[in-house]
């Protein structure tokens, strides 16, 4: 399953039956789980293979927490996916510390945050924002930012008491010295020096690695102006009237009206602005016509306030609108209290006949509250045109690890739809919405960001010379040769340096330049917390289970771990996993995918490159998991892939025919690394035919040539080439300690399935090669597979099929090769049970209305059926090439990754038809990979064949940000013999297979499940190895041991 690239898709901006046919005959009273539960003190073990049940049901929600919540304590489901809120967690609700029935999970800083967001192409009451870079513009926003106490924030939201939000002042998760580290390791910037007016001093708090909220606030600053202090509050955390934070408002809002040329604004006594003599300019409360936050809306002041309806959203926004109009009050009548007033002052409230106002009303300020499908600010203007119908909001990002995933692909122009005469650096209008739609253009800002990105190293290698540290009162930058790079707090010194500074280096001052300018202002991050069916246990040293470790961005349950490893042995409904979503889902098409839902779902159906060890994107100091801690700050496992490498790269060896085997200088002109990408021969497409270095080539190819929005790091590929059926090189524009991480979790989709060629021509000749010799040549094959400049893509019914509009499960499109597929469930308006690709929701669409069992996916290897599920052969052909049953079989096989070794096994086998055979026969006899009989099977060439099929090749080869490729580990755990053997392949100095190495990793030759698998009418639902482990074995057949043989005996006799 792949990690769908860290969609920072405006994900947590998004927020917002019975089945029909033969699914009836499969839905029975659910029985109710009878063990006790109490609040999770573990985050489980991961195992690379599963999935382990056969059915995943995915109920849709309405966007309210409270429904799948309800649904969960109901038995409608297993596993809600969205943090509890902190009353959800009391006794009220979930009750997590004493429900039978629940089990809630082990706390998890998560990987997104939440932030007030401007339109930096638009202008606020007359003063221009010009696109983050005005002076004015920056007055305005700090001022913004002294309205509200983050840290008030966190601890009485009722949404937060404290348990489930920490405060933020970094637009990435947080790194502090209060709540540890979550995005990667780029410690939060010492904010202490930001606010232009009011410079703040503190040894707790004016630290690398500030606690979050230590920004614009006067508690940490003797120098902020008072007022008379008037009235209450609406909310605990607003800045009361006349407060030092509301003052030091008003007095930044004064000289940012100052810079824009709006001069004698002034004060009265609680802090209010007074307007200029003459009132104010027509300009500063003239109504927007470009609309009001919402699509079709109506305007009713000068800026837009546009307020998410989920909490704790909602009353963010609403206390900071209403914080905004009472310093705008006197123009219509001086607040004295924030409690009870109106969260607008538009055209609707201010009244008639203000002086201040040219007579009329005062329309300052509109609060528009909605849905994220209902903002306008996704719905792109004219080219080249700033879309300018929304001032500022609330908002905030999913999946952002690590820390560049918005540091770069979020704030960096590159990312920022074109707009004519602006500094934005993108030459593209994004057809949907740009990644960067809030238009931070700075020059500077885009110089450090890129400078993080496409370093040659992610930290400093010296311990003298250390990147920025947390709890230093200053910042130290080294760069990747281990030297010391000048600068301090405000540093701008990593641009142009050579050799180039470290990511976090660089990183850091990329952050403290986007504070200081308060291009938008983060306001917490979230603790995640949430709740499951205590039948459903976590995963262990001796089985599969729930991982709770990393949550894809918001959500500790719902991820690629969760859905291959989740197993229960008493589920609600037999061999199925029911999982609900937040929300519902728009769009399935891999070409317009843009929300975390939508990326949960096509996860399960195809795979990327590569995936994350979960446990090494868990905070540093992950409490209570008890688990090792990674030497690495990624690994990233070989999925797809057998082995990858970087044949060149900056730092290292120059990209050139000599070291490539192909090309020259010309070709090269543009290529800084080139990775080699060996694919893994056993995978395999859900409708047959192998997954080809082709298929890599078409997707990248087309996801990039289509602007798709997961491709946004497509951008850094120079060529394709493929030099075999299996082997592909990526020429690479940069190569940075991130270029893995995204360029692995692209989704491979099928050209035989999505290539304007057609399934008949793909399948009859895409097995040619790029390379020619030393030449690079144009194969035939690359007319099925198009050009980033000229994409070939198939048409259907008059659309091409990366259409918005196109819609894959209707069309039978949603084939993959991952662990989970789109089968049809039947019934009206449905293909025929069981057809691949389409017919798997509710209505035969990619976007069903919320409710239960939207969506049924079947375990790949399963096929669904007029009478219900059957399933195959466990570790056959038919399954997924990392399903639980290969993985058994692999163990079987006694490959572990090495080649002479295994080639030593390859022998051995072989010499088992001879008239010599080996002692060690015995063992390919029987198992997994020889069922039945009585122990004494003939090893024949199918064994033969298996144990030759995973020769070389590492289950758990991984590769990390400090390494050139995958690294050769070794798949086994030390002192492990494999049974009626005398060959014990790993010791203690070179086992792969272990915590140490792998962090988290379950137990290698563990209990394994593959519900509703059979063999010889035999069900192998449940994958016993042989044991007791080292023997004698009593659940192997003689000679091994003084059982059965498989299916009735161990997978690994």
């Amino acid at each position: 399953m792949l990690a769908v690239r860290l969609l920072l898709t405006f994900a947590i901006v998004f927020s917002l039956v019975s089945l029909p046919s033969v699914l009836s005959s499969n839905v029975f009273l659910p029985k109710i789980p009878v063990v006790r539960a109490q609040q999770e003190t573990s985050a489980g073990l991961w195992y690379p293979a599963g999935a382990q049940e056969q059915t995943l049901s995915i109920s849709q929600g309405d966007g309210a927490v409270s429904t799948q919540v309800s649904w969960l304590l109901t038995n409608q489901v297993d596993s809600e996916d969205w943090p509890l809120t902190a009353t959800q967690q009391g006794a009220s609700t979930v009750n997590c510390s004493g429900n039978a029935n629940v089990l809630c999970s082990l706390p998890v800083p998560d990987h997104g945050y939440f932030e007030i967001e401007f339109n930096l192409a638009n202008v606020l009451w007359s003063i221009p924002m010009q696109y983050g870079n005005s002076a004015a513009g920056i007055e305005l926003r700090q001022g913004i930012a002294h309205l509200f106490n983050k840290a008030s924030f966190a601890a009485n939201n009722p949404a937060c008491l404290s348990t489930v939000c920490n405060p933020n002042d970094s637009p990435i998760p947080v790194c502090t010295i209060t709540a540890g580290c979550g995005n990667g390791g780029l410690p939060a910037a010492n904010p202490c020096g930001w606010d232009t007016k009011y410079a703040e001093s503190s040894t707790t708090n004016c630290v690398v690695g500030a606690p979050g909220g230590s920004a614009y606030n006067c508690s940490f600053s003797a120098a902020c102006p008072t007022g008379v202090p008037t009235g209450t509050t609406t909310f605990a955390w607003q800045a009361q009237i006349g407060s030092p934070d509301f003052c030091a408002a008003a007095q930044h809002f004064i000289t940012a009206f100052a810079d824009a040329n709006i001069t004698g604004v002034t004060t009265n006594a609680n802090c209010e602005l007074a307007a200029p003599p003459g009132g104010w300019p027509s300009p500063v409360t003239a109504i927007n016509t470009s609309g009001n936050c919402v699509s079709a809306g109506l305007a009713t002041a000068n800026t837009c306030a546009f307020v998410r309806t989920t909490e704790p959203r909602k009353s963010l926004g609403e206390g900071l609108a209403q914080n905004i109009c009472a310093l705008f009050s006197p123009a219509w009548g001086a607040w004295t209290t924030l409690a009870g007033q109106p969260f607008s002052c538009d055209n609707s409230n201010t009244g008639t006949g203000n002086a201040a106002c040219g007579g009329g009303s005062c329309p300052f300020l509109q609060e528009v509250e909605g849905s994220i499908g209902q903002f306008c600010g996704f719905n792109p203007p004219p080219q080249g045109v700033p879309n300018k119908c929304w001032g500022f909001g609330t908002f905030g990002f999913g999946q952002v690890f690590p820390f560049d995933s918005t540091l770069y692909f979020e704030y960096n122009s590159n990312f920022a739809s074109y707009i004519l005469g602006s500094p934005c650096i993108s030459t593209t209008v994004s057809s949907y919405s740009a990644a960067n739609y809030m238009s931070v253009c700075s020059p500077i800002y885009d110089s450090l960001s890129s400078a993080m990105e496409f370093a040659t190293c992610l930290a400093s290698p010296s311990t003298t010379a250390p990147d920025p540290t947390l709890g230093n009162a200053s910042p130290t930058f080294a760069n990747c040769s281990g030297a010391a790079v000048s600068g301090g707090t405000g540093a701008t010194t990593c641009i142009g340096a050579s050799p180039s500074c470290g990511s976090i280096s660089a990183g850091y001052q990329a952050e403290d330049y986007f504070g200081s300018r308060a291009f938008t202002i983060p306001v917490w991050t979230g603790v995640d917390i949430e709740a499951r069916s205590s039948n459903w246990p976590l995963g262990n040293a001796t089985s599969p289970g729930f991982i709770t470790a990393f949550g894809g961005g918001y959500s500790p349950q719902a991820n690629i771990w969760e859905w291959l490893d989740a197993y229960s042995p008493n589920p609600a409904v037999a061999g199925t996993l029911r999982q609900s979503f937040l929300t519902t889902v728009g769009n399935l098409n891999p070409f317009d995918f843009n929300t975390i839902w939508e990326s949960y779902l096509l996860s399960t159906i195809y795979d990327g490159l590569f995936v994350q060890n979960p446990m090494c994107v868990a905070p540093h100091n992950f409490v209570g998991a008890a688990i090792d801690q990674c030497a690495s700050n990624f690994q990233y496992i070989d999925w797809m892939t057998t082995s990858h490498s970087f044949l060149c790269y900056p730092g290292g060896p120059g990209c050139s025919s000599t070291n490539i085997g192909y090309g020259n200088s010309t070709y090269f002109a543009n290529t800084a690394a080139v990775v080699r990408l060996t694919m893994n021969r056993s995978n395999h497409w859900q409708d047959g035919g192998p997954v080809t270095a082709w298929d890599v080539k078409y997707s990248y190819t087309n996801l990039n040539a289509t602007g798709a929005f997961q491709a946004t790091s497509l951008s850094n590929v120079a060529h394709i080439n493929v030099l075999d059926e299996f082997t592909v090189d990526l020429n690479l524009k940069a190569k940075g300690p991130f270029t893995e991480l995204f360029l692995g979790g692209i989704t491979i989709i099928p050209g035989h399935i999505w290539s304007a060629c057609g399934a008949s021509t793909w399948n009859s000749g895409v097995t040619g090669k790029d390379i020619s010799g030393t030449n690079i040549v144009t194969a035939p094959e690359d007319t099925c597979i198009g050009a980033f400049g000229a994409p070939n893509i198939v048409t259907v019914g008059g659309t091409r099929a990366d259409s918005p509009t196109f819609d894959p499960v209707t069309n039978n499109f949603l084939i993959g090769s991952s662990a989970f597929t789109c089968q049809s469930i039947g019934g009206t308006g449905h293909p025929t049970v069981g057809t691949i690709g389409g017919g798997c929701s509710v209505d035969n669409t990619q976007s069903p209305a919320f409710g239960l069992n939207d969506f049924t996916l079947t375990r790949t290897g399963c096929t669904l059926t007029s009478t219900g599920t059957t399933c195959g052969v466990a570790g056959s052909n038919t399954d997924y090439f990392r399903s639980s049953g290969a993985l058994a079989s692999y163990v079987w096989s006694g490959d572990i990754g090495s080649g002479s070794t295994d080639f030593s096994k390859v022998l051995t086998v072989n010499s088992c038809h001879s008239t010599s055979p080996s002692a060690n026969c015995p063992h390919w006899a029987q198992g997994i990979g020889n069922p039945g009989g009585t122990g004494t099977n003939p090893v024949g060439l199918s064994q033969r064949l298996k144990v030759n099929s995973y020769k070389g090749v590492s289950w758990i080869g991984f590769s990390t940000e400090k390494t050139t490729g995958t690294q050769l580990i070794l798949a086994c755990k030390a002192g492990y013999t494999i049974p009626g053997t005398t060959i014990t392949p790993c010791t203690a100095t070179n086992a792969g297979w272990t915590g140490t190495v792998l962090p988290g990793i379950g137990g290698y030759a563990s209990t394994l499940y593959e519900v509703g698998s059979t063999v010889l009418s035999t069900s192998t639902s449940t994958l016993a190895p042989a044991s007791p482990a080292g023997g004698p074995y009593a659940n192997c057949a003689a000679p091994i041991g003084s059982g059965s043989a498989y299916p009735n005996g161990g997978y690994d006799c």
